[in-house]
């Protein structure tokens, strides 16, 4: 049920329609399957009583299925502000302790945004000034490969931190600061590639 009681759906109705549209191809009740009618009356019978009394005083429900979700649609989704969400898009920056991949996920959010502007938006508030001028090294970046090389360099950076934390310690020798370095290349080198051995017949 979308809405059995008043008060705010468990779900937004965008969600909560997609679910529905599940529900109608489990029962076999898509395409020909099943009269409009029926479909009309299974999505407001799942509305719930809430549902329906604030369908039935909707304008323009129609007397088709399309119709009737047209209508939810309208009145269900909120309406969005253009300007705040360019606002909110320009002035999203990447939080502490927020991964690449995180920030990325968040911008992308966008939809209206083009790549471009997704790009340039990550460019300028990336929190490590090192992977900001690593991509500036690039001549023409696209989303994707901005993406790749931050969180390549988000990666490396989470590896050596460890051994940074280390070899920082003013109790470690020169001995000991060996003996971790050596360690640590053991443990966090990539393996080698194995050399392709071509059999030649003579």
């Amino acid at each position: 049920m979308f809405l059995p009681c008043p008060g705010e759906s468990a779900m937004p109705f965008d969600m909560w329609l997609r679910v529905f549209n599940n529900y109608l191809l489990v029962i076999n009740a898509t395409g020909d399957a099943w009269p409009d009618i029926h479909k009309r009356a299974t999505l407001l019978h799942c509305l719930g009583t809430e549902g329906q009394r604030i369908f039935y005083t909707l304008p323009q429900t129609g007397d088709t299925y399309a119709s009737a979700v047209s209508a939810l649609e309208k009145h269900f989704t909120p309406k969005v502000n253009v300007v705040v969400e360019r606002y909110a898009f320009r002035k999203r920056a990447q939080f502490p302790h927020e991964t690449i991949a995180q920030y990325v996920q968040a911008s992308c959010g966008f939809e209206d945004k083009s790549d471009d502007m997704i790009c340039d938006q990550l460019l300028e508030h990336f929190l490590s000034d090192s992977i900001r001028e690593r991509l500036l090294l690039e001549s023409d970046p696209t989303l994707d490969t901005a993406i790749t090389l931050a969180t390549q360099m988000e990666a490396a950076a989470d590896q050596q931190a460890p051994l940074k934390v280390l070899l920082q310690m003013p109790s470690a020798g020169p001995v000991i600061k060996g003996v971790i370095l050596l360690m640590y290349l053991i443990l966090f080198r990539p393996p080698l590639r194995k050399k392709k051995i071509i059999q030649v017949c003579y």
